[in-house]
């Protein structure tokens, strides 16, 4: 509690990659690991991903968060799928595509407007695979 009475909760929990950390305040909530928040329903899910390194934030009417996850798939079948789902989601989208050295990477930018809602995902090829990160926020 500080001096104006406003108080902070932390709560961690679990060890290594069960870890998970809480934060409380007046003004919002902050959560990373296996307690964050899971996306909204209109974030579309890649089939067969399994998010890690979640995070989610509340506060003042917006919920933000954002996740990541390593596929097989190719990173331009992901661009085609985020893109795909976005704009018959009614999102105003924007694709980019890099390639550096045989390396595809790429990002797909979305928003709708009327709802106040965004979403970002970034994909990196490495040896293992396509790495891809989510991030979004949705305003009150």
């Amino acid at each position: 509690t500080d001096e104006n009475g406003k108080t902070t909760s932390l709560t961690t929990t679990g060890e290594g990659a069960n870890a998970t950390m809480e934060m409380k305040t007046s003004e919002g909530t902050m959560k990373v690991g296996n307690i964050a928040d899971k996306p909204p329903a209109w974030v579309p899910q890649y089939p067969g991903s399994s998010p890690q390194s979640t995070f989610s934030a509340s506060n003042a009417g917006e919920q933000s968060g954002s996740y990541t996850f390593t596929t097989p798939d190719p990173a331009d079948k992901l661009i085609s799928f985020y893109s795909d789902s976005l704009k018959s989601a009614g999102f105003a989208v924007s694709n980019m595509t890099s390639n550096s050295d045989g390396k595809v990477g790429g990002m797909v930018s979305a928003e709708d407007k009327a709802s106040k809602r965004t979403l970002v995902v970034s994909l990196a090829t490495e040896s293992d695979g396509t790495h891809v990160n989510v991030t979004f926020s949705v305003k009150q």
